[in-house]
């Protein structure tokens, strides 16, 4: 497998084979589960596994794809815990934000975050969400999910196509910079 997927029911997901100039064929164990275009775009169908195939030059790859039923989750905020210090989320709204609190919703998730470019800290989210990518230039405190399966926390501005995942409340530029430290840090998101 070179990638797992968690989708929710409803959910689409971009896939792609890197390094192909060439056709690549994409095709589904069980249509009922997840379904996937011929540009490699899967949708989740209904509740199950299924293996989306992607075959190019006489090579197979494969990507389990775990569906399951949405969550009832209506949180408008999250928290993340750094050290004894809480910050409170007020949550985007968009599928990425509802999926991510329904991540949440099976438990707290610790993530180590890294400093990268003197503006924010990226840690590995663990799951993959659903991306609802837009030309954002963030601000102190926005909270992004870059590339599907990494959130990452600012403290100063950058332009990139991203997915807003929420805002950090009740806390300056200065604030936060000094909450978040120097180096890598352990973040725990939680729903509470």
């Amino acid at each position: 497998m070179f990638l797992k997927l968690k989708l929710n029911v409803g959910d689409k997901y971009p896939l792609k084979l890197s390094g192909t100039s060439s056709k690549v064929s994409w095709t589904s164990s069980n249509k009922e589960v997840a379904t996937v275009s011929q540009k490699g775009v899967v949708k989740a169908k209904g509740i199950g596994i299924a293996i989306i195939t992607a075959s190019h030059n006489g090579k197979k790859y494969n990507c389990k794809v775990t569906v399951k039923e949405k969550n009832k989750v209506n949180a408008e905020y999250i928290y993340a815990y750094v050290g004894d210090k809480e910050l409170k989320i007020k949550l985007a709204d968009n599928s990425s934000a509802t999926a991510l609190a329904e991540y949440l919703s099976d438990g707290d998730v610790t993530i180590k975050m890294s400093d990268y470019g003197n503006f924010e800290k990226v840690g590995d989210l663990g799951t993959t969400l659903p991306r609802n990518d837009e030309d954002i230039t963030t601000e102190a405190g926005d909270v992004i999910l870059y590339m599907g399966n990494k959130i990452t926390i600012y403290y100063d501005t950058n332009s990139w196509d991203f997915t807003r995942l929420g805002k950090v409340q009740g806390f300056s530029q200065s604030e936060l910079k000094d909450i978040l430290g120097d180096g890598d840090v352990k973040i725990r998101f939680s729903l509470k």
